[in-house]
């Protein structure tokens, strides 16, 4: 009997043993907890491809993403930061860098990590360019980042695609952005649910005055509108 207890002991320790091997594996693809540590910061980055994407996946099913509402005025320009510097090539091929090419205008940059995040910043662009569009010092900007490791390696044809589906009038103004810094592009402008789509109103000196995300409200559409407006009364004085 102490053998049939001693064997059947070892075949539980290895199938234990197996058990928490194949665990291991798929936290070291994955990662593994929730996105923020208990202090409330943002715990060590590790790779959490899929746990993120289910987490997002799971607010935007809840909430539809929008975490708060946009605020009715725009921020003073001596607290409001500056949009964060990076650079790259758009549509069309020409260099630009952000927010440098947009320097001079009052611009609403759109930024998303998916098509679904796309079409939520043009329901922002929109209006914005109806009611703005034919004025010179204005501009909009669209701000793809490349966040999956995958998504990376298929960066030039998705360029490629993008350059064929989209109106060459706009080639000008939309980049694909996959550089190392994007994780800490995503912490700087708090793009916490990647699934959405975030846009800034950025003055002529590239400050972020006013912001918003996910589907717009009718009273956000009114205020981007009226933030626009005053950016631009503001710095022709």
């Amino acid at each position: 009997m102490a053998s049939g207890v001693l064997s059947a002991s070892r075949r539980m320790t290895a199938a234990g043993s197996r058990r928490w091997s194949r665990l291991g594996v798929v936290r070291s693809l994955f990662g593994a907890g929730g996105k923020e540590g208990g202090d409330g910061k943002q715990a060590k980055r590790t790779p959490k491809i899929r746990i993120d994407n289910l987490a997002d996946m799971s607010e935007l099913r809840r909430t539809g993403g929008k975490q708060w509402q946009a605020s009715d005025s725009v921020t003073s320009a001596e607290v409001s930061p500056l949009f964060p510097s990076l650079s790259g090539v758009t549509l069309s091929g020409h260099p630009t860098t952000l927010p440098g090419n947009l320097l001079g205008n009052v611009s609403l940059v759109s930024v998303f990590m998916r098509d679904y995040g796309k079409s939520l910043c043009e329901k922002y662009s929109r209006p914005y360019m109806v009611s703005f569009g034919q004025q010179p010092d204005t501009a909009v900007f669209e701000l793809s980042l490349i966040d999956m490791w995958m998504y990376r390696l298929m960066s030039k044809w998705m360029t490629r695609n993008l350059a064929k589906t989209m109106s060459p009038d706009n080639h000008d103004y939309f980049m694909l952005h996959s550089g190392k810094d994007v994780p800490e592009i995503r912490e700087t402008l708090q793009l916490r649910n990647s699934m959405i789509g975030y846009v800034f109103l950025l003055d002529r000196e590239g400050r972020i005055r006013w912001k918003a995300h996910a589907s717009p409200t009718e009273y956000e559409i009114e205020s981007l509108l009226r933030c626009s407006q005053q950016l631009l009364e503001e710095e022709r004085h």
